[in-house]
């Protein structure tokens, strides 16, 4: 009976565990579409180009000059953009342009935490951010 108990609450545990990762990586997802947003409303209120960098190795994010904000949670982050738009420092995957009139250079940016992956878009036409979660395969 001991046993019993002792073998349940390790599960509840574990699920709580991985129920509270699951809720910060849907925060962080949140929360980086937030500043892409927050980029394009930069650069159309100041009428003038803002970058969006993006430093996977420390899961950090940052708009323009501003202090880096870092991301809680193990996650996994990656970003696909064009090369000849946003020219990265050394130690950043790279970065999406945003213009005053609100397009963008357009890129994707990718944040996994186990098996769900958060996918945002950010459109060159228009700079609108799309977010699409999946479940990838191990």
């Amino acid at each position: 009976m001991v046993l019993l108990i002792g073998v349940m609450a390790t599960m509840t545990a574990v699920s709580v565990q991985r129920g509270l990762g699951g809720a910060r990586a849907q925060s962080a997802a949140g929360e980086l579409a937030a500043a892409l947003r927050r980029a394009r409303l930069q650069a159309v209120v100041g009428g003038r180009i803002t970058d969006f960098r993006l430093d996977p190795a420390r899961a950090s994010y940052r708009i323009g000059d501003a202090v880096p904000v870092v991301l809680s949670g193990d996650l996994h982050l990656g970003m696909r953009y064009a090369r000849e738009a946003v020219e990265p420092a050394a130690t950043e995957a790279g970065g999406i342009r945003f213009f005053p009139d609100g397009s963008s250079s357009g890129g994707r940016v990718t944040l996994r935490q186990g098996r769900r992956q958060w996918r945002l878009d950010v459109s060159w036409l228009t700079g609108a951010v799309a977010i699409s979660t999946a479940t990838v395969e191990p």
